[in-house]
């Protein structure tokens, strides 16, 4: 069953054009999954390679990209761009005993969704033909939140 090994942040509060991510420990096969987010709506770039983009958004005020790769080393490294300066956080996270051949069954679904998030009625996912998964929600947004994401 696919378990949270360990995860890494950073976070930049002096405006930055780039940033070098934290990167926790993982070995190969893990999956890393990459929640970066910044003020700003201008885009994080794609940083393409090895890294797929599963979703990006801007709100009102902030910008968001979810990125994924298989480890094939443990000693990966990512550094996000964007075209204007701004502050960051990021969180990436590495997921051990994932299925090789398609560790990413679901991907991220778009603020529109948020009133059926995990399960009820959101398009594409899973409604038990995958079992023993991990599911992770991230949330991108420039204002505060209450103490859960759900209302």
């Amino acid at each position: 069953m696919a378990k949270i090994r360990g995860y890494a942040t950073t976070e930049i509060i002096a405006n930055a054009t780039s940033v070098v991510c934290e990167m926790p420990d993982h070995e190969i096969g893990d999956l890393l999954v990459v929640f970066a987010n910044k003020d700003g709506t201008v885009a994080i770039n794609d940083p393409g390679g090895i890294w797929t983009s599963q979703q990006n958004q801007a709100s009102a005020g902030a910008y968001g990209r979810l990125l994924t790769t298989v480890a094939t080393t443990n000693s990966h490294t990512l550094t996000l761009t964007t075209g204007t300066t701004d502050t960051w956080h990021i969180v990436v996270i590495t997921v051990k005993n994932v299925d090789g051949s398609s560790p990413v069954v679901t991907t991220a679904k778009t603020g529109a969704d948020d009133s059926t998030i995990p399960f009820g009625g959101v398009s594409g996912a899973s409604t038990g033909a995958v079992t023993n998964c991990l599911i992770l929600i991230g949330l991108s947004t420039d204002t505060g939140m209450a103490p859960t994401a759900y209302p």
